[in-house]
């Protein structure tokens, strides 16, 4: 199941992509899981999966506007050592604004993992239960902090760290409970 937050009609909403149409989940279940990190943590999907099998799109796919993924997400983490030379590949500047305290800030495209249920000390063989599903993120960097201090530090910069918008719709984990729905 590939499940998007969007924008329609003056209202922000979260739901499934069957074919070229949307399945509005969030009309369905918004009374109880107004957005769609909220839907996962409180386990919501696994029964709107059968319903998103058999419903009509609400609305085309073509009249909506993404929203990232994850509208309100408790927090996000990046950690890793990746290379600089991006921005020079593609022939221009990082799109993005760079905090005047820095002037070397990166950009890159990743592979995120959307958590689903919190846990501690978790066992390796446990631990693919904890994701939910994956979407592309956006890495931003600021280099020189990153460096001089800590790749934490560089890597989670105050609303610089990474965005996923213009990302593509998260995808159900295909390990998680043998199935992709």
């Amino acid at each position: 199941m590939k499940l998007i937050s969007f924008a329609v009609s003056g209202r922000n909403s979260y739901g499934a992509i069957v074919g070229d149409g949307v399945v509005d989940l969030g009309r369905r279940l918004g009374d109880r899981f107004p957005t769609l990190h909220n839907a996962i943590a409180g386990g919501a999907l696994g029964g709107a999966a059968a319903e998103v099998r058999s419903a009509t799109p609400d609305t085309a796919l073509s009249q909506v506007t993404l929203l990232p993924p994850i509208t309100d997400p408790d927090k996000i983490i990046c950690a890793g050592r990746n290379y600089r030379a991006h921005a020079a590949e593609a022939g221009g500047a990082p799109p993005m604004v760079c905090p005047r305290i820095s002037g070397d800030f990166d950009y890159e495209g990743e592979l995120a993992l959307v958590i689903g249920k919190p846990g501690r000390h978790i066992a390796k063989a446990d631990a693919i239960s904890h994701i939910f599903g994956y979407t592309c993120f956006n890495d931003g960097s600021i280099r020189d902090i990153q460096f001089k201090h800590s790749i934490a530090a560089g890597k989670n910069f105050m609303r610089r760290a990474g965005s996923a918008r213009g990302s593509s719709p998260p995808t159900r984990s295909p390990t998680r409970r043998g199935s992709t729905w």
